[in-house]
């Protein structure tokens, strides 16, 4: 992610995870700390292809239904991908 956007321009980085699969799911949640922030990063990745594996499938970026650093912690407060020790669990990158 810091190849395309600063540490300190998002606070919320979620890489969901099929733990059947061992794998992640295919789709992320970041919260940028800002909407130009948020439109800059989508018109960067949308259509790019990942580097670092060996996959067609192209990044694309749509806004989510939950917005904002509080709201995503309310959203997953409760749910087991916050449980102690889960190790997929949502970063939260806040000052």
């Amino acid at each position: 992610m810091e190849a395309y956007i600063s540490r300190e321009d998002y606070n919320f980085l979620y890489l969901t995870w099929d733990s059947r699969r061992a794998s992640n799911t295919g789709y992320a949640f970041i919260n940028c700390v800002n909407a130009t922030l948020a439109r800059d990063l989508c018109a960067t990745l949308n259509g790019r292809t990942w580097r670092l594996i060996r996959s067609p499938k192209e990044v694309k970026c749509v806004y989510a239904h939950v917005q904002g650093l509080a709201l995503n912690l309310a959203h997953y407060m409760g749910s087991s991908v916050v449980e102690e020790g889960y190790a997929h669990s949502p970063m939260i990158l806040h000052k």
